[in-house]
């Protein structure tokens, strides 16, 4: 019986990024940023793990934002200094810094 191997429907394409000096710089400080996030919420994290760690992916992630990010709904989060230290930090960022922080327990 002859069997043909599936095709991959994932294709992955590499790409060469050149930057220049001046982009070079502009990434470094991104990472930056984004590392300073996590590891301020990692502390939040490890604070509150007890309340949150039972909860679905979607509710943790909604929970943290909570404690974290200043709304109309939401005039007093418990962590004003992330939004002070984060300034103008856009939401999907730090939804996704969130996640980032959550994903080993995921």
């Amino acid at each position: 019986m002859l069997t043909n191997k599936p095709t991959s429907i994932i294709h992955t394409d590499r790409w060469n990024l050149n930057p220049t000096a001046a982009a070079r710089v502009l990434l470094i400080q991104t990472v930056e940023v984004s590392l300073g996030v996590c590891r301020h919420l990692m502390g939040i994290l490890l604070t509150h793990w007890p309340s949150i760690g039972g909860l679905s992916s979607q509710k943790r992630v909604l929970a943290v934002e909570k404690l974290i990010h200043q709304t109309a709904k939401n005039p007093n989060p418990k962590y004003r200094q992330f939004d002070q230290t984060f300034y103008k930090f856009p939401s999907y960022y730090r939804r996704a810094a969130i996640v980032f922080a959550l994903w080993p327990s995921q």
